[in-house]
């Protein structure tokens, strides 16, 4: 038998105490010098399984701190952090899917809390769903949103951008958001958002609290410039104002609290 390349035996050997005889051996090439003694070929394979199993043991410890040197030559500590998205690597595949097919990265998704061994609490950025189990680092892979990545080939100096405003409508744009903006008076500041037009978007100063009501999830907001708290749901809301309650807050509100790492994995 092929021994291992770790122990440097074969496993027939670490059992039996010695190298198996196949057919070959036996037939063409017989040994002349057989024990007919049992008791003294039972101590020659004993003694051989002890040498056998203390260098093999070695062997393969060498090999393990070897292995282990060549890892930790290629592997970075994870450096994911709270509100960072993400996506999960799911290696199975559900039943009816192609494997050469099937998304194997799930997401995204973004950070909620740390937990001990490099394991983290994800919410999904679609509904924020909170997952049940915690994720360890090496299944988490960062993403970048499509809107936030880096442009890598921009267009020529000399052809105008669609995107970029006139010349024209960048001098006269300024002049009409400063006639339309409106004047908020002191004693304005006790007129509920929702009362009034639904077009015009009203600054956030903070989310209270959530809750679920008939599976949709609601965020009690505080206004910024009102007095009244008002219940919106998390369709009306900016992603970022809500990725950054559930990774802060719990659902009433409070504070979430950092579990204490574990001295020996840093």
């Amino acid at each position: 038998m092929t021994p291992s390349a770790s122990s440097e035996y074969s496993p027939f050997y670490l059992v039996f105490g010695k190298d198996m005889k196949l057919p070959f051996d036996v037939n063409l090439i017989p040994r002349e010098d057989l024990n007919k003694n049992l008791k003294t070929h039972i101590d020659n394979i004993l003694d051989n399984l002890k040498i056998a199993k203390t260098i093999a043991t070695e062997n393969l410890t060498h090999a393990q701190q070897k292995q282990k040197t060549y890892y930790d030559k290629r592997t970075e500590l994870p450096k994911f952090e709270v509100n960072d998205q993400v996506l999960v690597f799911t290696p199975k595949v559900p039943v009816g899917y192609s494997s050469k097919l099937y998304k194997k990265q799930d997401g995204p998704f973004y950070i909620v809390d740390k937990g001990s061994n490099y394991t983290y609490k994800l919410r999904r950025c679609s509904d924020h769903k909170l997952l049940k189990s915690m994720i360890n680092a090496n299944r988490l892979k960062l993403y970048h949103p499509p809107d936030h990545r880096q442009n890598l080939n921009p267009p020529p100096r000399n052809v105008p951008r669609p995107d970029l405003p006139m010349p024209v409508q960048s001098q006269v744009q300024p002049q009409q958001e400063a006639q339309q903006a409106p004047i908020v008076d002191d004693d304005d500041n006790d007129v509920d958002p929702k009362d009034q037009n639904d077009d015009q978007e009203y600054p956030i100063e903070r989310i209270i609290r959530s809750r679920t009501v008939n599976g949709q999830k609601q965020y009690l907001i505080k206004w910024k410039g009102y007095k009244g708290h008002t219940w919106q749901l998390a369709k009306d809301l900016s992603d970022d104002i809500i990725i950054n309650f559930h990774a802060t807050k719990t659902q009433q509100g409070r504070r979430r609290k950092r579990p204490k790492r574990n001295p020996c994995f840093e």
